[in-house]
């Protein structure tokens, strides 16, 4: 801490013990000001004693709300946790799936590419052994 700190730090003390010295002066010598300050704090007491009371008198309702309360937020809060956990397995089944209709699909484009090298066989030694493309028996009975 620099001095300059330090000397604000002091003012600021020194200013407010000399408000509270002038504030007590002030209501010692002002009987109207000391009457007020009195009277203010005496109410404050009884509000405060019959706060006090009241909940001391009707204690259960204040308990039983509190309960009811805390069992509603527990409850709602279980609820919450169920479903974060049904929402992490339909994620987990969704993935599984999702990984299921990939693996699919590829299986489907190996099995078309086999397919058509199975095709694609007959219709080169066809055109290998000199007959010309799409002058097959196919294309002689359709005319």
């Amino acid at each position: 801490m620099d001095s300059e700190t330090g000397k604000k730090r002091s003012w600021v003390k020194s200013a407010a013990i000399g408000t509270v010295i002038i504030g007590g002066i002030t209501l010692v010598a002002n009987k109207n000001a000391r009457t007020k300050v009195v009277d203010t704090s005496k109410r404050y007491v009884e509000k405060t004693n019959e706060l006090v009371t009241f909940v001391s008198e009707n204690r259960e309702p204040f308990v039983d709300q509190i309960r009811t309360s805390a069992q509603k937020m527990t409850d709602v809060l279980d609820e919450t946790s169920d479903d974060v956990r049904q929402l992490a397995e339909s994620a987990q089944h969704l993935k599984k799936n999702t990984q299921e209709i990939v693996d699919t699909a590829r299986e489907t484009k190996d099995e078309f590419q086999r397919l058509s090298e199975q095709l694609k066989k007959p219709l080169q030694e066809a055109t290998d052994d000199g007959e010309p493309e799409g002058t097959g028996e196919h294309e002689r009975n359709s005319t």
